[in-house]
């Protein structure tokens, strides 16, 4: 909630993952109407494999922290992205991902 105001007026309008007042009712909505436009066509699916599992907590901090100044909310995003993933008993740090 902290960071949606900062980054919300950069998405797209076609954009409605995980975004406020919108939901995914409205996306296949938007899709039925775009491709009634046309009178059909295509519609492809396409799933970013792993995104999440392979994301560079460098590269992230640095494109936080060119809009976010507030040092708390920075730490907190460092202690999210260092934070460890525990599977059955089993706990395991990363440099890359999100946990």
């Amino acid at each position: 909630m902290l960071l949606e105001p900062i980054y919300e007026h950069d998405f797209h309008d076609s954009s409605f993952g995980f975004r406020p007042r919108r939901s995914a009712h409205q996306a296949l909505q938007a899709v039925w109407d775009a491709t009634m436009d046309v009178f059909g066509g295509w519609v492809l699916e396409v799933d970013l494999r792993k995104f999440f599992d392979t994301l560079d907590h460098k590269h992230l901090r640095e494109f936080v922290s060119r809009r976010v100044r507030d040092g708390s909310l920075r730490r907190l995003i460092d202690k999210w992205l260092n934070a460890g993933v525990m599977e059955g008993e089993n706990l395991s740090f990363s440099e890359t991902g999100s946990p």
